[in-house]
């Protein structure tokens, strides 16, 4: 098997990125000193309804809490010509009620403060499809390691490639159900290749024998890549500097920061063990 490793993504899970859904997720993108302006985070995922959070961005020297917004209109279209407006709950949170996620569906949000509209367009990609999975153990024999490492666990796991537009992943991990987490997003996409495969792959030196390994792969639309891409920039950026960063381009337009997006989502779960082979029909 023609794995293409030129293509593969090396993620060090020592640098790895963890994002969950909307609105249990605060994006921590911090502005200049400047008039406020309203930040999104919301999303729909596959089969299940919308939910969007809305506030005013705060001043970068400000570490007060954001002041959300609880009267904006928000509405939310499919391309079945299906219109959901969504329920205000209180601290900024919107919720749907009619819309579930549809794969291979491009939706449009629609959003309504005090008579300024602000809109995104986003496609809901189709679920991730395993081919396989490859465990391996390299030892020093074959690389060489640290003092007090005997060896390093190398996870590539093969996404069948969609046929009839280009991927783009987002990752999560966890071992032993505690989320591994630092700064950014792992992002994955399809580097345009005529193999029938996706490999991701994954090395971990804190991994053990018998340890249960789940990544979580989004399947999101390349607008949210992007935007992923630059909040990667911006925490490297910040990291390096102590002035503060710039804001990335959301899919929202007429000036509104964060974004919304609709995905996918996949869960994987191995029970590790060296030299393991599993397809799609491991569960």
């Amino acid at each position: 098997m023609n794995l293409m490793k030129k293509y593969s993504a090396i993620i060090l899970l020592a640098l790895v990125a963890v994002f969950s859904s909307a609105c249990e997720e605060v994006i921590d993108i911090n502005l200049n000193s400047t008039d406020p302006k309203i930040v999104a985070n919301g999303s729909l995922e596959l089969d299940r309804l919308a939910e969007i959070r809305l506030s005013y961005s705060m001043d970068y020297f400000n570490p007060e809490e954001p002041e959300y917004i609880n009267d904006a209109i928000v509405v939310l279209s499919d391309g079945n010509e299906i219109v959901d407006t969504l329920v205000s709950e209180g601290e900024g949170v919107y919720h749907g009620t009619k819309i579930l996620g549809e794969e291979d569906m491009d939706y449009q949000i629609m959003i309504n403060n005090k008579n300024e509209i602000y809109q995104a367009d986003c496609y809901l990609p189709k679920l991730p499809k395993i081919y396989n999975v490859i465990i391996d153990t390299i030892g020093r024999s074959k690389y060489p390691l640290p003092p007090k490492v005997d060896y390093f666990w190398l996870i590539t796991i093969n996404i069948e490639k969609p046929k009839d537009y280009d991927a783009f992943y987002a990752l999560e991990y966890s071992r032993n159900d505690t989320l591994i987490e630092d700064s950014g997003y792992d992002l994955v996409k399809d580097y345009g290749t005529i193999e029938d495969t996706i490999p991701i792959t994954l090395v971990s030196f804190d991994t053990k024998k018998d340890d249960i390994f789940k990544v979580v792969i989004k399947a999101i639309d390349e607008r949210v890549y992007d935007y992923y891409h630059q909040v990667n920039d911006v925490i490297s950026t910040s990291t390096q500097s102590s002035t503060a960063p710039y804001n990335p381009q959301s899919n929202i337009d007429n000036g509104m920061l964060g974004y919304f997006s609709a995905y996918a989502e996949l869960t994987i779960s191995l029970k590790m063990q060296p030299d393991t082979l599993y397809f799609d029909d491991m569960e």
